[in-house]
């Protein structure tokens, strides 16, 4: 199966995430006939970026510095047909140039199985969760970014993502110190 879902809109209530696309292809094990609820196996993503309160990441970067970003993969507790996280990879782009990869490294894998189904129809945990950091590279002058995910498990279930205008990054602030306080301008 392939579901694919996409998201827009013109940018003036909220400045970010102005398209989203999204796209996971699945086995389901469901029928016509079969009016029982399963979860099925479509590979869920967690993004975590530190921001400021104006959501604006990077604040008090030094010149070259990259923002780190971390990424999970996994899928909802008792995903039918579900697997372990074998491959993701990053993409970062300021918005309107060329896609570039980012190195992901591999903080965590949880290969324990798909869990348990929770009793109702909302999911109450996730499961098969891969951890991630990464290194996001950024002009020193700030820019929002894009960013494009791909992920694939074990049973063959793959998702990709990306988010136009997915975080804006403060500039460089020339005066910081690396590990030091924000000097007062």
């Amino acid at each position: 199966m392939r579901v694919v879902n996409t998201a827009t809109h013109d940018g003036s209530a909220l400045a970010s995430s102005t398209k989203t696309l999204s796209e996971w292809t699945f086995t389901t094990s469901g029928s016509r006939d079969d009016w029982s609820f399963q979860f099925q196996p479509m590979i869920q993503t967690v993004y975590d970026i530190e921001t400021d309160a104006a959501g604006m990441a990077g604040v008090g970067r030094k010149k070259g510095e990259a923002v780190p970003l971390s990424l999970e993969l996994g899928h909802v507790a008792g995903a039918v047909g579900s697997g372990a996280m074998t491959e993701a990879t990053l993409e970062v782009r300021v918005s309107g140039t060329d896609w570039k990869p980012v190195p992901l490294e591999l903080l965590s894998a949880d290969d324990s199985g798909p869990g348990e189904a929770p009793g109702g129809i909302f999911a109450e945990g996730r499961a098969w969760v891969s951890g991630y950091e990464a290194s996001l590279p950024v002009p020193d002058a700030g820019a929002w970014l894009d960013l494009r995910v791909t992920a694939t498990d074990a049973a063959g279930n793959t998702f990709s993502q990306e988010i136009e205008r997915a975080v804006q990054v403060a500039p460089v602030n020339h005066g910081a110190v690396k590990g030091g306080p924000t000097p007062l301008t």
